[in-house]
């Protein structure tokens, strides 16, 4: 038989590589959430340079995206809705809303947070750009 023929018959199983790769991001979600969102609780409290250092082994497009989901889950809870992506951190999240003094400044807040992404693979320096996340991130409780 013709190699052609032979190598168009074959059948490929995407699917075991699939399930390795979900459940590789899973993992990396989830060690990435359980030092981030605790982190992201403190509010106005957050050290900065200390938030920049505990995340800096994960990538910043993920730091950035888990950032801006709990501003958007924080903001559900302030509307008395439950949070679609950090579920089991309700009670949390309504004592972090009482410690916002503006709502709008949290919003605007997650604007320029998403803002970031534009620059987010021309930064120059991976610390100082994580401390300009949370920097931001801390001027949404003001």
């Amino acid at each position: 038989m013709p190699l052609t023929i032979k190598s168009r018959c074959q059948i490929v199983d995407f699917r075991r590589d699939t399930i390795t790769e979900i459940g590789a991001s899973m993992k990396k979600f989830s060690e990435l959430d359980e030092k981030l969102v605790p982190l992201l609780f403190e509010g106005e409290n957050i050290i900065v340079s200390g938030a920049a250092k505990a995340c800096q082994n994960y990538e910043l497009e993920d730091i950035l995206d888990r950032v801006i989901l709990w501003v958007h889950d924080a903001l559900l809870v302030a509307a008395n809705q439950c949070p679609l992506f950090f579920k089991s951190y309700k009670d949390e999240y309504l004592k972090a809303i009482k410690r916002v003094r503006s709502l709008q400044s949290l919003l605007e807040t997650n604007h320029n947070i998403l803002e970031m992404k534009r620059y987010l693979f021309s930064n120059l320096n991976k610390n100082l750009f994580l401390e300009n996340i949370f920097m931001e991130f801390k001027n949404g409780f003001k």
